[in-house]
């Protein structure tokens, strides 16, 4: 049966082939996807890790939904792990309930939003992205058990960062009339593709520093070297805000090797500063040093100020933003860029204000009390990780902390509520703590 499954699968490819190359290449890449995270849950997260920087290339459907696909073999897997008979896998669930029910209530409570919400479709639509984000934190808690899975999971981040940046560099967007000319790579935009980037300049360091021979880590640091200066070609200032956040994130969690960090990091400043100053076109360096309004941003955060204001309790309902922004514009106030608002209706541009205004008080209580646990997690883990002296997990783990400071920041610039990458940056941060607190017990006797 499972040749002839196989034997069918590779008849109908070809047939695909015959309509499309494309088509058939990526239901090829489907199918060893899937047989890869149904035969190793860590191999298929790290897949999947790596395809999530990957959202928009040009294929049969005009970007890549594979990603979206890919979930389902994963969830799979896991779900094959944690419920097998006789399985001694401790699932996130049953070491930190109340944790998980917080999950439950904040994805209730934004289910609850569909009854005041003028856009009810697009509140379904944010509760089932939340759903899998908040899973995708249990399915890495259960692979990623050793030192290995950390690995595997950091360098799939890189490379993903990696493809990213280069796919900007060899297929650029071209750039609207009057409009400069920033790097996007496969994240859409440039706001969203320069917090990969930070990612992948902060993660590049921690496996730089438990790689063992000097071509490997000059390859790591080269990635790390090409994320950097594409995030200066996105010209996104949420991305160096974020750069300089990750980079004093690592100056103040590194131990032993603190000199050469601080050196590492005064030595990236003055490199952005020089590129600011002297290489950079006039529009970006005046983009950057003269920020004026935002290109709308402070627009966009005047109005979710008065959606706030409005509806401080519930908010306007969960994907809503862009929907109801027109009913607060006109206000007193002058707003230079309302076409974000009227014409083209976008999102906050800033995390933290948006699930605010969408989801109120509570709802953003229960978002960041998850975003704390999970950052004070990783804290937790570096923390036991020095007291039992494991260098290597402590270096990936300081990384793995400074990165997600780093990209918190940024978010104070960008939408990045659903980005694939945060949520398995703060998944890490229980996992780790699971492994530390097995190696503890070990480490005493």
């Amino acid at each position: 049966m499972l040749l002839g499954g196989l034997g069918l699968l590779a008849v109908l490819t070809g047939l695909l082939a015959g309509i499309d190359a494309r088509i058939a290449i990526a239901a090829a890449l489907g199918i060893a996807f899937a047989l890869a995270a149904l035969a190793d849950l860590t191999i298929g997260l790290a897949l999947f890790t790596f395809l999530s920087f990957l959202v928009y290339l040009p294929n049969f459907a005009g970007t890549v939904s594979i990603i979206k696909l890919a979930a389902l073999p994963l969830l799979i897997s896991w779900l094959a792990l944690v419920t097998r008979e006789g399985s001694s896998q401790r699932t996130f669930a049953g070491v930190h309930p109340a944790i998980s029910l917080t999950m439950v209530l904040f994805l209730a409570w934004t289910a609850l939003g569909y009854v005041w919400a003028e856009d009810g479709n697009a509140v379904l639509t944010s509760v089932f992205r939340y759903a899998l984000l908040l899973i995708l934190v249990f399915v890495v808690y259960t692979a990623v058990e050793k030192e290995r899975d950390v690995t595997w999971i950091t360098a799939a981040m890189v490379l993903g960062a990696l493809a990213a940046a280069v796919y900007g560099f060899v297929g650029p967007q071209q750039a609207a009339y009057g409009e400069l000319e920033r790097l996007s790579g496969t994240l859409g935009n440039p706001n969203n593709l320069a917090p990969a980037l930070v990612l992948g300049v902060g993660l590049s360091g921690g496996l730089a520093a438990i790689t063992k021979t000097s071509l490997a880590r000059g390859a790591i640091v080269g990635a790390g070297g090409i994320c950097l200066i594409a995030l200066l070609l996105t010209g996104s200032r949420g991305g160096l805000i974020g750069l300089a956040a990750m980079l004093i994130g690592f100056v103040a969690l590194a131990r032993g090797r603190r000199l050469a960090i601080t050196l590492a990091t005064v030595t990236v400043l003055l490199g952005v500063v020089g590129y600011v100053a002297m290489a950079a076109p006039e529009e970006s360096r005046e983009r950057i040093i003269h920020p004026g309004t935002g290109s709308g941003r402070t627009d966009l955060w005047t109005v979710g100020g008065r959606m706030v204001s409005a509806n401080p309790v519930n908010g306007v309902g969960a994907g809503n933003f862009p929907v109801t922004s027109i009913h607060y514009l006109l206000r007193p106030g002058s707003l230079p860029n309302d076409q974000y608002i009227a014409d083209t209706p976008k999102a906050a541009s800033n995390m933290y204000l948006e699930v605010l205004a969408e989801l109120g008080i509570i709802g953003a209580i229960l978002f960041l009390t998850l975003i704390i646990f999970f950052l004070g997690c990783s804290l937790a883990a570096l923390s036991r990780f020095r007291r039992l002296a494991e260098w290597r997990l402590q270096a990936l783990t300081t990384a793995i902390a400074a990165s997600l400071i780093g990209l918190l920041a940024a978010d104070i610039f960008t939408s990045g509520g659903y980005a694939k990458e945060l949520w398995l940056l703060l998944g890490l941060g229980p996992a780790l703590l699971a492994m530390a607190n097995r190696m503890e017990p070990t480490a005493a006797t």
